[in-house]
């Protein structure tokens, strides 16, 4: 791996004012750039600090990263010899929710353009996570604010993808999956959900993380089903350039 994504939304003091809410970050960015700087025995890296993750407790208005807020913390890094290739502000929707039309779309260009302009004041490039919850209205609302230039990270949609390819071409393996994973989950404590629920969320673990025995099967997916993959694939990679990054 050569980028590494500190979520810091667990040191942040989410009950204090902006700016002092930061107050313990900058410390510990220093601190785990230190220990990947060491693991990395001198080979470069990009490092990424994420202030996107809020308490469900905060009001998103009250949770979204301030220009005010981005300028300090950078500087202080900056002071600190510690530079972000990447910065995720919060944007004013908690994780899984959106802008909606009309002025909020307006509000959240506004805040993305000034977020943008002070990260690449510092060398950095704004970073959208969570982009997969996103409508195509928003991303080309931060794509305009952003000149095009901006990280966008999804990462569900796209094993939902290979989940969608995967089940519709051998059914029968979607049942495995389904009972493995639920089997999983509730081995793991997870809430009573209903099957759909707990597949959606843990489908994934099936790679790895105690499920190797159906690492197998899952790698082995047929060739018409890889192939359907990679054509959604492909059409949701160009709606996302669409999106984001045409002038």
């Amino acid at each position: 791996y050569t980028h590494f994504t500190l979520d810091i939304g667990s040191t942040i003091d989410w009950e204090k004012e902006p700016v002092a809410r930061l107050a313990g970050v900058p410390q510990v960015v220093v601190a785990a750039a230190q220990v990947i700087t060491d693991f990395r025995q001198g080979e470069l890296f990009d490092l990424e600090v994420s202030l996107d993750e809020s308490p469900e407790c905060i009001s998103p208005d009250a949770a979204a990263t301030r220009p005010d807020e981005i300028e300090w913390l950078l500087s202080e890094l900056s002071r600190l010899r510690v530079r972000l290739a990447y910065v995720a502000p919060h944007l004013g929707f908690h994780k899984g929710g959106d802008a909606a039309d009309g002025d909020q779309q307006e509000q959240l260009k506004a805040l993305a353009a000034r977020l943008h302009t002070i990260a690449l004041d510092h060398g950095s490039l704004l970073s959208i996570h969570s982009g997969d919850y996103l409508s195509r209205t928003t991303r080309r609302t931060l794509g305009k604010a952003c000149t095009g230039k901006l990280l966008f990270k999804v990462s569900p949609s796209i094993q939902d993808l290979y989940v969608e390819a995967v089940l519709s071409d051998d059914p029968n393996l979607g049942v495995k999956w389904k009972d493995w994973t639920v089997w999983y989950a509730s081995a793991q404590g997870s809430a009573a959900r209903s099957a759909d629920q707990v597949f959606r969320k843990y489908a994934f673990v099936a790679f790895g993380h105690g499920g190797f025995e159906m690492r197998k099967r899952l790698y082995s997916a047929s060739e018409s089903a890889v192939r359907t993959f990679r054509q959604s694939l492909q059409r949701y990679l160009e709606e996302l350039s669409e999106d984001l990054f045409k002038k």
